[in-house]
């Protein structure tokens, strides 16, 4: 029995063990079919964030590419010309709620400007640069003193000859574009070309910087935060300790922005592809137990019918035994019984036969009994006259014979005296009365 319960444990060890395998198996393959799932729904945000982002900048592009060659901005040498360029770009600045619009010469001084948010020279700005040299310059930058994000767009501005004469530059408000998605995705950033996460509508990430040592950010003040990062077959897996508001373990992935400068980067939470993965891992295994249980139940009702077999078996066997010993000593007794009976046949035959026997004998002795009486009698009555005549007395030697014609039971009736006769002669002597006397006694 205890070799039972330990062969049962042994049995329901492997079963759980298959069990795990075949749901860690599934969730794993669930898991992996859930992020491709998921991987499909984060790139479209992506996507979708992407094209918020640069539609709503583009607005700004179109915007200082149609305004650089403006009539009002051809004049700018005499200062009503620049007040009526003023209330123009302000004017325009309002509509499009851009932080600034100016205009700058080749020398990159302001000629004019809607808010001056800029300074006076931009000639260290690299969209001004880009300008000069007659394409359209973007750049980005934090401005100064209010802290306030800024995307530029420079497009310049061509006189009679071709020649670049200055460039018109749009100021766009990094905030207002994020207005518009913040916290409608999940973690969307952008990084610019440092590595440094300039647009996000998540609040919290604006600022932080893209690892030089691999995936994942570091704060703005450079401390030390719990990152891990590996692959989930194609997907990459971001474990994230250092934010209440990311998820904490997320799918990343990015897409290269090169009209804005900039890398699109999304971060989706995976508890639904594990929760998923975790439900089909778990019906799975629930099934596999069910049929565990279902087969140790068939195997358990299989091994007590063979217990109980065996065990009927064995009273079977132990039945028939005691109705083989019952039986063959029923066959003794009948053997018994038979030879007694056998006995008793032959008894009785015995007896009968000695019964014939003795009456046979009886009869012979009645026989002989009957046949004796008459010949001793002649007997006797012949030594009667033997003795009548050796005496001298022969006349009387015929007188003690009966006439047997007569009878049997006449001679009989004289054997007694016939045989005493000569007897009492012989005591009396010669002088006796003689047979006749002695018969007629």
């Amino acid at each position: 029995m205890t070799q039972f319960h330990a062969h049962r444990w042994i049995i329901l060890a492997l079963l759980l063990g298959a069990v795990a395998a075949v749901a860690g198996g599934v969730y794993r393959l669930g898991y992996r079919q859930a992020l491709d799932s998921l991987a499909e729904r984060s790139a479209a945000d992506l996507a979708l964030a992407s094209d918020r982002v640069t539609t709503q900048l583009q607005v700004y592009q179109e915007l200082a590419v149609l305004m650089a060659d403006h009539p009002t901005l051809k004049r700018l040498d005499r200062a009503e010309a620049r007040v009526a360029a003023q209330g123009l770009l302000r004017e325009v600045a309002d509509k499009t709620a851009a932080l600034d619009v100016f205009f700058v010469d080749r020398a990159g001084r302001v000629v004019v400007a809607a808010e001056g948010v800029m300074g006076r020279d931009v000639t260290q700005s690299s969209y001004f640069h880009r300008a000069m040299q007659g394409a359209l310059g973007t750049g980005y930058g934090v401005l100064q003193p209010d802290g306030r994000r800024a995307y530029i767009y420079a497009a310049p501005d061509f006189d009679v000859d071709g020649r670049v004469r200055g460039a018109l530059v749009v100021v766009a408000d990094v905030e207002d574009v994020e207005q518009t998605w913040r916290g409608s995705l999940p973690a969307v950033f952008f990084t610019n070309r440092g590595g440094e996460v300039f647009i996000a509508n998540r609040r919290e990430l604006l600022f932080w910087q893209r690892s030089a040592e691999g995936p994942g950010l570091s704060p703005p003040d450079g401390r030390q935060v719990a990152l891990r990062a590996w692959m989930e077959g194609p997907h990459e897996i971001w474990d994230l300790r250092w934010s209440p508001y990311p998820p904490e373990r997320a799918l990343h992935q990015a897409v290269n922005l090169p009209q804005i400068g900039m890398v699109g980067e999304i971060l989706v939470d995976v508890a639904p592809a594990q929760r998923l993965a975790g439900l089909q891992a778990a019906a799975m295994a629930a099934i596999v137990l069910a049929l565990g249980a279902m087969l140790a139940l068939a195997l358990e009702r299989r091994r007590t019918l063979a217990e109980a077999n065996t065990v009927l078996e064995s009273r079977v066997a132990a039945r028939t035994r005691a109705l083989s010993a019952t039986n063959m000593r029923l066959t003794r007794e009948v053997q018994e019984r038979q030879e007694a009976e056998a006995a008793l046949k032959r008894a009785q035959q015995d007896l009968v036969q000695a019964g014939k026997l003795s009456a046979l004998g009886q009869m012979s002795a009645g026989i002989s009994h009957e046949l004796n009486q008459p010949l001793m009698a002649i007997q006797q009555y012949a030594e009667n006259g033997e003795a009548f005549v050796a005496r001298g007395k022969p006349e009387r030697a015929g007188e003690p014979w009966p006439d047997f014609a007569d009878g049997g039971a006449d001679g009989a009736d004289y054997q007694e005296p016939a045989r005493l006769c000569p007897q009492r002669e012989r005591a009396d002597g010669a002088g006796g009365s003689g047979a006749g006397d002695c018969l007629r006694d």
